[in-house]
């Protein structure tokens, strides 16, 4: 009979938590909050630089850029993480949109051009240097957004909320 032992090494987080004193939860959170707003400023200038490069790829597009594709998905990724971060959940609504339609795109790239260029305009209104949209026009803009996908056969995940 063979007998197997696990052994597990402790992670220098599980010793830290297990360490008596530091800070209790509320205070962690804060200061995590403090310090990601002070990134606030530098990644809203690198979101700016990311819309700017989704639009050169897709922006003015007349045909469509199937090399572009893996490049305008990881863009887009990068975008979604950050507006995520931040909360500009509208902006990170619209690049998943866009995710979708360049994933769809494999099955029909004949009609990429056109729709990558609208969200690539639907990108920039909801940037966070752009003119600020309230809550109602930006859900417009998504759901408009969803209604070219649907036209053009895009499965769509439910309707998230955005507020």
């Amino acid at each position: 009979m063979v007998v197997v032992k696990r052994y597990i090494a402790p992670s220098r987080l599980a010793t830290l938590v297990d360490r008596p004193g530091g800070k209790r939860r509320e205070e962690a959170i804060a200061d995590a909050t403090r310090n990601l707003e002070s990134v606030r400023g530098s990644s809203m200038d690198v979101i700016e630089e990311l819309v700017a490069e989704i639009e050169r790829r897709c922006g003015n597009c007349v045909t469509a850029p199937l090399a572009e594709r893996p490049a305008i998905e990881y863009v887009a990724n990068q975008i979604i993480t950050l507006a995520g971060t931040f909360g500009l959940l509208p902006l990170s609504e619209a690049c998943k949109r866009l995710c979708d339609l360049v994933s769809a795109a494999e099955m029909r790239p004949e009609l990429l051009a056109r729709p990558l260029a609208i969200h690539a305009r639907a990108i920039r209104l909801l940037a966070p240097k752009s003119v600020a949209l309230d809550a109602t026009s930006a859900m417009l803009l998504l759901s408009e957004l969803r209604k070219v996908l649907e036209h053009f056969g895009v499965p769509m995940p439910k309707e998230a909320k955005v507020d």
